[in-house]
């Protein structure tokens, strides 16, 4: 998926011969550079070790074949002239849980011409160089249709770690319904900034969109029958999630902001009372810690 238009990039190319080291966001926490230039060799791809006993641990694989075809958004590019970057060559130390706190630190070394270098302690830390790497990546269109990838500012050496554990986006799909396409762009839109938290607010009073088996009339209090939540769709958006290192955080609000799921579904027997800060109509026992259903 391109980031930007092909004419957005095109208007810019005369100008953004390469990229440089300041492109990088957010800003790395430690960055030296020089003042050479390379192109991306065609055949370029990239590679990884591990001292992992499985081998380059998950979800790397996916994101090799994702980040390369990042690096040539526009195509493939034409036969190379000069210093040329020929492979990404990626080292991770071990594979660990996604976790709150897990290490995401990386190093990332480009040289003039060569090899790259990319090594973390984790695929979590390795995923994030690999933004670094493809962020340094430019396009030089040219109105013959010969078109290059250029790295500036070699070479380049960047050692980087996030400054906040959680960094993290708030969706909230009772308010206002997101379509699955619409939360996989947010998450895209989220790895290219290095975030990890996407925190899903995804039922309340307004409507409750997810699917359950076990009270299935609570979705008649979505919005549409359209607007519902699959668990296939949220396995969906869980896998999507995880390959790009982000977490998602679901938040479900009980005994409060649950009208909808208790007048859809919960025990027709509760009396009813009016709330009286809301105004809103809810049982007044279905709630109720003691009532195995509440839960």
């Amino acid at each position: 998926m391109a980031r930007i238009s092909l004419a957005a990039a095109a208007a810019c190319a005369a100008a953004l011969h390469s990229a440089a080291a300041n492109d990088v966001w957010p800003m790395a926490a430690e960055l030296n550079q020089g003042s050479a230039s390379a192109v991306i060799d065609p055949a370029f791809r990239i590679a990884c070790s591990s001292s992992s006993p499985g081998g380059c641990p998950d979800p790397l694989t996916a994101a090799f074949v994702r980040y390369n075809n990042l690096v040539f958004f526009a195509g493939q590019p034409s036969a190379p002239s000069g210093p040329t970057i020929t492979y990404l060559q990626v080292s991770v130390q071990a594979d660990e849980v996604l976790t709150l706190g897990v290490l995401e630190n990386y190093t990332l070394t480009v040289p003039a011409s060569g090899v790259a270098q990319l090594s973390a302690q984790n695929q979590w830390g390795a995923l994030r160089g690999l933004e670094t790497f493809s962020q340094l990546v430019a396009w030089n269109g040219q109105e013959s249709g010969a078109a290059s990838y250029a790295v500036g500012g070699l070479p380049i050496s960047i050692t980087d770690a996030p400054r906040f554990a959680w960094r993290g986006v708030l969706i909230d799909t009772s308010r206002h319904y997101l379509t699955v396409s619409a939360i996989l762009s947010t998450l895209d839109a989220m790895s290219y900034n290095k975030m990890n938290r996407l925190h899903w607010h995804i039922v309340d009073d307004n409507s409750w969109p997810l699917q359950s088996t076990t009270y299935p009339n609570f979705t008649l209090g979505a919005y549409a029958p359209s607007a519902v939540y699959t668990h296939a769709d949220v396995e969906n958006i869980v896998q999507y999630a995880w390959e790009r290192g982000i977490s998602i955080v679901p938040e479900f609000d009980l005994p409060g902001h649950a009208a909808v799921s208790t007048s859809r579904q919960l025990p027709a027997a509760a009396q009813w009372h009016v709330h009286p800060d809301s105004g809103a109509a809810v049982p007044r026992n279905a709630l109720r810690p003691l009532l195995s259903d509440a839960f």
